[in-house]
């Protein structure tokens, strides 16, 4: 599935909503001065709503070249909208990125990575990937990030079901621990409840039934299969096992 294809019928990829991206960015005193960087933007939507609402500067990067482009024709749509070069394709997310993002755009007063990809060629390092983070982030900026974590443990027959591995998830308080040794605390939480995630679950679902519709080849329906199979665990097991939390992370006021 493309790119443009897997977010139809969803602004983000996740189990969140507007109501949720728009506290974050109400309570971090955006302005025409501050940039926000969105890591791993896809479509834009977090972007523009910044820019539509707080005026502020933003710039993304995202390794899908379709995001990208899906991303400048929202911008396209939305008024007080961001230059058309606002978000950038990368190849990998590493330090060439954080290079080409400190090249183009200056370090950010907010740096969002939600759902976003890890950096370095050691894909289970959070260390790695916050320290990639905050070297993106002005002196005085936050960092919002946003993850699913185990509540607790399905049982056996969803690991069966799905082929994740237990410790598939990171772990909040390993992201908790990472950011303080950077001097950033928790300062805002929101968490997604059982609902956002039958939605997302179920919308990813459709997709891939209309895909099949319309596209009657051997690559759509094993899609479909795999899709179907992956939210049949997920309703049995997975929603009530897993938790998606959205952190906003600001630097520790001195006592």
């Amino acid at each position: 599935m493309s790119g443009e294809d897997r977010y139809d019928g969803l602004e983000y990829w996740g189990p969140y909503s507007n109501d949720a991206i728009d506290a974050v960015l109400a309570a971090s005193s955006l302005d025409e001065t501050t940039l926000v960087l969105d890591v791993g933007c896809g479509r834009g939507a977090l972007l523009a709503r910044a820019a539509q609402n707080h005026r502020a500067r933003v710039a993304g990067i995202d390794a899908s070249p379709e995001a990208i482009a899906r991303a400048r024709e929202l911008f396209e749509a939305t008024p007080n909208a961001p230059r058309a070069d606002a978000c950038l394709h990368v190849a990998a997310f590493d330090d060439a990125a954080v290079d080409l993002v400190l090249r183009a755009h200056g370090r950010a007063a907010l740096v969002v990575w939600i759902g976003g990809p890890r950096f370095g060629d050691d894909a289970g390092s959070i260390d790695a990937t916050v320290a990639a983070l905050d070297r993106l982030r002005a002196p005085s900026g936050s960092i919002v990030t946003g993850a699913p974590y185990w509540r607790h443990l399905p049982p056996a027959e969803y690991f069966e079901h799905t082929g994740l591995p237990p410790d598939a998830l990171d772990r909040r308080e390993d992201l908790v621990a990472a950011l303080a040794v950077r001097g950033l605390r928790p300062a805002q939480s929101i968490e997604s409840d059982r609902a956002a995630w039958v939605r997302f679950e179920d919308t990813l679902v459709e997709t891939a039934r209309r895909r099949a519709a319309r596209d009657d080849s051997a690559a759509a329906e094993a899609d479909l299969a795999r899709r179907e199979r992956w939210a049949a665990a997920q309703h049995r097991w997975g929603i009530d096992a897993m938790t998606f939390v959205i952190d906003r992370f600001a630097a520790a006021i001195p006592s």
